[in-house]
């Protein structure tokens, strides 16, 4: 049985020890961008005909969706991210015919390639399993683009133990980064680091096979783009806006700031006009901003990379308050009277505490009634509307055990180290990857019907 599995340096060990959990006959097969990886001569080929490359089929929906939704193809003029499309396309179908793998194994789409290769293996009834670690901890789940799997039925007193442990005011997500103790060395960090990787990455992609590394490319166009900045932020937040909220009429919505560009925005969402992120919060915020309050919180994996820019574009708006970066999530979810989300985990956790909850996707956990979608074009009435039924109708702990129940059927346990914390010399670390092998197992047939 063959795997083919899309790997980086990082994560190919941890993916080896994952396939041998799957099957102790089946064969890994690795194709990647780095050429040290690509066990398909995908890499090889690449470069020996993208220079020459000629745009030979009309171009689909497909090829658009899959322009819009790289954070490094938007960014180049469109014929030569076609080119890219297209050759990546021909390869990777070259590659499923020649090793005609029984199983394509990869980390949740968050790149153009990946892209391809699962629309490639659907194509071609193969199943695809993407590994998406989640906020309830000791829990990962199976996702290729955000979608929710339902793959089982956890019993009652899994349902009651995750449920105490997520009820408590004090849980906090071991897949968030926490907030640092020392704010100001850590925004200068990352700021500094950012200002490094520019010529640093220039300088990789003059390596051979290396040009077009998604990883070095797509690293210098997002830095350029997102992160590079004069003057760094050190705190959004305003210390007495607790004051300010008490002090207004108003009803207060929770937006709390996601990371990008992140592969959660990018390939979860399926209204493509929300992927540009900042512009269209800035567009929402500034319709909302005329009849609620707004709070801001940024995201703590954000300190030190979101353009101050931004920040100012918001706070345009006198209705507009950021909390600041050290109060707690929780805790601004209990000062508001609804919570907006793009993906954010964050939206459950609202919902469960009995907060009206906005969208403008449909997160992968949207139980209930307590979730309305809305777009720029929202009527303001019917968000007051929502609001103010849901305000009047305290969540039951039935409720809320439901909610849980719903989100453990897609879940399931186990440690998923994508976050290069694994080690091939750690036994611990490889049985690890071995367990999650044996629910690969167990469930990809059910995720694939």
């Amino acid at each position: 049985m063959n795997i083919l599995c899309y790997v980086a340096p990082n994560c190919k060990d941890l993916f080896k020890a994952i396939v041998n959990g799957i099957s102790n006959d089946a064969n890994m097969i690795s194709i990647s961008m780095y050429n040290s990886c690509d066990e398909t001569d995908f890499t090889k080929r690449y470069y020996e005909r993208i220079s020459n490359y000629q745009i030979k089929k009309d171009i689909t929906q497909q090829d658009y969706e899959i322009y819009y939704r790289c954070r490094l193809l938007r960014e180049l003029k469109f014929d030569e991210a076609i080119c890219h499309i297209m050759l990546t396309r021909e390869l990777v179908n070259s590659v499923i015919t020649k090793i005609k793998p029984s199983m394509i194994l990869i980390e949740s789409t968050d790149q153009y390639i990946i892209d391809i290769l699962q629309y490639s293996a659907k194509e071609n009834n193969i199943p695809v399993v993407g590994l998406v670690r989640t906020f309830i901890n000791g829990y990962i789940r199976f996702s290729v683009k955000g979608e929710m799997l339902s793959i089982r039925k956890p019993n009652d007193s899994e349902i009651d133990k995750v449920y105490n442990e997520i009820n408590k005011d004090s849980y906090y997500p071991s897949n968030l980064i926490s907030i640092k103790k020392n704010i100001f060395k850590w925004v200068f960090i990352n700021w500094l680091k950012n200002i490094i990787k520019v010529p640093y990455f220039q300088l990789a992609r003059k390596l051979p096979y290396s040009k077009f590394n998604y990883h070095y490319w797509s690293t210098i166009v997002v830095v350029l783009k997102y992160f590079l900045f004069l003057k760094p932020k050190f705190e959004v937040g305003d210390k007495n806006f607790i004051n300010t909220l008490k002090s207004s009429k108003k009803k207060v919505i929770l937006i709390p700031l996601q990371h990008v560009p992140e592969g959660t925005i990018d390939y979860w969402c399926d209204d493509l006009s929300v992927i540009d992120y900042h512009n269209y919060l800035i567009k929402l915020v500034s319709k909302l901003s005329k009849n609620f309050i707004i709070l801001i919180k940024e995201h703590p994996g954000s300190i030190g990379f979101r353009n101050p820019n931004i920040y100012k574009k918001l706070k345009v708006n006198e209705s507009v308050i950021f909390a600041p970066i050290s109060y707690p999530s929780i805790d601004c979810i209990n000062l508001c009277d609804a919570v907006l989300v793009w993906t954010g985990s964050i939206g459950f956790e609202a919902a469960f505490r009995g907060k009206p909850v906005f969208t403008v996707s449909n997160p992968y956990y949207l139980f209930g009634e307590r979730f309305m979608r809305i777009n720029i074009d929202v009527e303001i009435i019917s968000m007051l509307n929502f609001i103010d039924k849901y305000s009047k109708i305290k969540i039951t702990e039935s409720e809320k055990y439901s909610m849980v129940s719903f989100l453990l059927n897609s879940f399931f346990k186990g440690t998923f180290r994508n976050d290069g914390s694994f080690k091939n010399s750690n036994p611990k670390h490889i049985a690890e990857a071995n367990d999650l092998g044996k629910e690969i197992k167990k469930y990809y047939f059910k995720i694939n019907a």
